[in-house]
């Protein structure tokens, strides 16, 4: 074999054992619980999801077929929700106009795998919230654990609650 080759292959594997680079800070104590939900290292998912996303909406616009309800919500307001989905099959768009805005629900495989609205962007994987974006997509790092947990379970029975308008069973 080429020596060249041999030896660049041999630093490479050098190189990619050597031990990880700690950082300086103290660590943080471990009988103390995280009172934040670390929402960092998330941007390689948003930049993965967010032109999918941006695909997914225009194609369910120009090629699928849309069923609408009205309804209300809890304070009376109206709601206009649009279900896009590929026959009678599981939806792979479902849009919601409601006062504050337009919320959309993004499905792949029979569950949800993302919702833009007002309070942000939120992508979730297996019924769980793994990002929680800005307007910008920028993940926020500066939400409670509660906080967390709320809006992912307010998502979940949203997306619940609007299936059941069109006789969609979705369980989380």
């Amino acid at each position: 074999m080429n020596k060249n080759f041999i030896t660049g292959l041999i630093l490479a594997v050098m190189i990619g054992c050597q031990a990880p680079q700690t950082s300086t800070e103290a660590p943080m104590p471990s009988n103390e619980p995280m009172d934040t939900v670390t929402n960092g290292g998330e941007e390689r998912k948003v930049s993965e999801i967010k032109p999918k996303l941006e695909q997914m909406l225009s194609a369910a616009h120009s090629a699928l077929d849309a069923k609408e309800q009205e309804k209300q919500d809890s304070l009376g307001q109206q709601e206009l929700l649009v279900l896009r989905s590929d026959g009678e099959s599981w939806p792979v768009v479902m849009e919601v106009d409601r006062p504050e805005g337009k919320f959309v629900y993004y499905f792949q495989n029979q569950q949800l795998l993302a919702v833009d609205n007002p309070r942000g962007h939120f992508i979730i994987e297996d019924n769980k919230m793994k990002v929680w974006a800005d307007k910008n997509w920028k993940p926020l790092t500066d939400k409670s654990t509660e906080e967390w947990i709320d809006q992912e379970n307010q998502i979940l029975l949203e997306t619940k609650n609007y299936l059941a308008s069109f006789d969609i069973n979705y369980e989380y």
